[in-house]
């Protein structure tokens, strides 16, 4: 911590009142103690010490701390007068002209600000875990009313989330142009391997995760995979003429190598002299400039050794043609079936359990949602909105006051007769063409 600033607290002040009969006793005037109490303040230069490469500075400093030394200070050395025979000297507080409030409430705001060369993200960790063991008197407390390394940590926490999103897309991309899934994994997995060089070369020269580092990894994503392909694309071309796998490894690499290394030591030519450069731009692309170059040699290495080492090992899946589809479709319920089994286990459960602790992990290390647990509930209906389907009255059903007929038998049919006739409510009829004319029609009896 480098500094820490107090704002809207009570500041420390040590007053001095004269008192004009003992000065006038003394024949002494006001300006003669300020000038005694501002000589009392020394602060002046007492040499420096170089030893081992390291100079330190000395000073004589003689500052009154309390009132009593102020008190003490004396005023004529002639007589011996001091500030307090002609003077009331007292510890108080100085008039505030600033208010802090916190959420409409007085509080004290204390700024920290940290060191130069030093870990924002540490230095807030610490001053949390300060204020956590920090004791209080009674009803006060302390919160937390800004950070500004939160910033710092959601960078972070969106570069794993580009990073994830940059091998699919590149996935993606070259099983659409390579068109083979073993080539495809041996050129995502030279990713990884290649961007971990930026990291081991930040933490060996000491340098911390900034905005432009993480530019740096971001970018290198995009570099990184372009040897690996040129290099794995040409050993599956070997390997499609029908060369064995080593066969076809020494060939396609040694015919690229130069091609991959001219385009890798060019990049390499502009970068370097760009983390080189001098001045204050120079520090924010150092750490830019030798990011991208360390991940460019390890991606230049690792095509030519590890991704060949990789295809030499590994066998490609026969091609499916047409006529194999269907019986690849009927074997697919005896796979089901298999891994159905092999769950129903001890060992698949134990897989299930840890594969879904695993999942549930990475998506909060990468600050997505994670599954959540369903509910069933019978939906609320909101205030003020009609009711779909109201509750029906219990016991019989009565229909609503008005005109009962008793319905027209059919032709042929004997009318119903006796207490439980049908009877149900006529709705109105609509005027028929004679009503519009002005003939009224009674309904039929």
């Amino acid at each position: 911590v480098a500094d820490v600033n107090v704002t809207g607290g009570p500041e420390r002040q040590v007053q001095v009142l004269l008192d004009p009969a003992r000065l006038q006793s003394y024949n002494l005037s006001p300006g003669r103690v300020t000038q005694a109490i501002g000589a009392s303040a020394l602060d002046l230069p007492a040499g420096s010490v170089s030893q081992g490469g390291t100079q330190t500075q000395f000073a004589t400093r003689n500052t009154p701390r309390s009132a009593g030394d102020v008190a003490a200070i004396t005023v004529d050395s002639a007589s011996g007068v001091q500030v307090r025979d002609v003077a009331r000297v007292r510890d108080a507080a100085a008039d505030a002209s600033s208010l802090a409030r916190v959420n409409g409430q007085p509080a004290v705001l204390l700024s920290v600000r940290k060191g130069s060369g030093t870990n924002s993200v540490q230095v807030a960790d610490n001053v949390r875990a300060a204020m956590e063991a920090q004791p209080l008197p009674a009803g006060y407390s302390v919160k937390l009313a800004s950070d500004t390394t939160r910033e710092t940590r959601a960078t972070v926490k969106d570069t794993f989330k580009e990073f994830l999103l940059a091998v699919g897309a590149v996935g993606i991309i070259c099983l659409l142009f390579l068109g083979r899934l073993n080539t495809v994994l041996a050129v995502i997995l030279a990713i990884p391997i290649s961007i971990s060089a930026a990291p081991l070369l930040y933490a060996s020269l000491g340098y911390t995760f900034n905005i432009i580092s993480l530019l740096a990894i971001i970018v290198a994503i995009g570099i990184v995979v372009d040897d690996s392909i040129v290099v794995g694309e040409n050993v599956q071309r070997y390997r499609d003429m029908g060369y064995s796998p080593i066969r076809s490894v020494l060939l396609g690499g040694s015919e690229v190598f130069s091609a991959v290394t001219a385009a890798s030591f060019s990049l390499l030519a502009v970068l370097i002299p760009l983390s080189l450069m001098p001045g204050i731009l120079g520090q924010f692309f150092s750490q830019f400039g030798l990011g991208i170059a360390a991940a460019i040699v390890l991606s230049w290495l690792e095509s030519l050794l590890f991704l060949t080492v990789r295809m030499a090992y590994t066998n490609d899946p026969a091609p499916i043609t047409w006529t194999q589809v269907p019986g690849v479709l009927r074997r697919f319920p005896a796979l089901l079936q298999a891994s159905l089994r092999a769950v129903r286990s001890f060992g698949g459960w134990t897989g299930l359990l840890a594969a879904g602790a695993g999942l549930s992990l990475g998506l909060r290390a990468a600050g997505l949602p994670g599954p959540r647990p369903l509910r069933a509930g019978r939906p609320v209906r909101p205030a003020g909105s009609p009711d779909r389907h109201p509750a029906r009255p219990r016991g019989r059903r009565r229909a609503a006051p008005g005109p009962f007929v008793r319905p027209q038998p059919e032709r042929g049919a004997a009318p119903p007769l006796g207490r439980h006739a049908d009877r149900r409510p006529v709705p109105p009829e609509r005027p028929t063409r004679h009503a519009r004319r002005g003939l009224r029609v009674h309904p039929q009896e």
